[in-house]
């Protein structure tokens, strides 16, 4: 199981375990629709890109899809559409990876 850390303002660490990596991880961006669905965005310690969503605030981490070889994703903006939990990235490389609740398109 992979851990990330991420500093908060008060520069006060916090790790997490992301399941189903090893290794760790650089987040660079968070996003949530409510207390408790999330996802975060990165890359991963052989520079792939990651994201992994939460359905308990955080709690605990699922890898969404498969990573991106070569690509830190920056930033993620999520949302519901249809009912359906979604999340659009976009990083390095000029890459835009939208998750549709089952896979990337």
């Amino acid at each position: 199981q992979g851990h990330l850390s991420s500093v908060s303002a008060a520069a006060v660490a916090t790790t997490i375990t992301l399941s189903g990596m090893s290794g760790s991880a650089l987040v660079n961006g968070f996003d949530f629709t409510d207390a408790n669905r999330g996802v975060c965005v990165g890359r991963n310690s052989s520079s792939a890109a990651i994201a992994f969503t939460t359905t308990d605030g955080g709690t605990t981490w699922t890898q969404a899809g498969t990573t991106l070889a070569s690509v830190a994703l920056r930033s993620v903006k999520a949302f519901y559409r249809n009912s359906t939990f979604q999340f659009i990235a976009v990083g390095t490389q000029k890459t835009i990876r939208y998750w549709d609740g089952t896979t990337y398109n």
